[in-house]
């Protein structure tokens, strides 16, 4: 979804990320994006529609940026 490069995962060690949105309610327009690994590991920012981008944008930066793990 995001052209931004994701990092490998910290847990596993994977390169096998994956970024995305959702729906999580209709009436309100509100989203959840997030990017998770094969093994289970997930980071995710809940937001409007409004902001989807800024949600996206802002949780591949905190994924991109943990500190330790592989």
């Amino acid at each position: 979804m995001a052209n931004v490069e994701l990092k490998h995962c910290p847990f596993c060690g994977s390169n096998n990320v994956l970024a995305s949105q959702f729906p999580l309610d209709y009436p309100n327009w509100n989203v959840r994006s997030f990017v998770s690994c094969e093994c289970g590991a997930e980071m995710h920012k809940d937001g409007n529609i409004k902001n989807c981008k800024e949600c996206m944008s802002s949780v591949i930066n905190a994924w991109n940026k943990r500190k330790g793990g592989k």
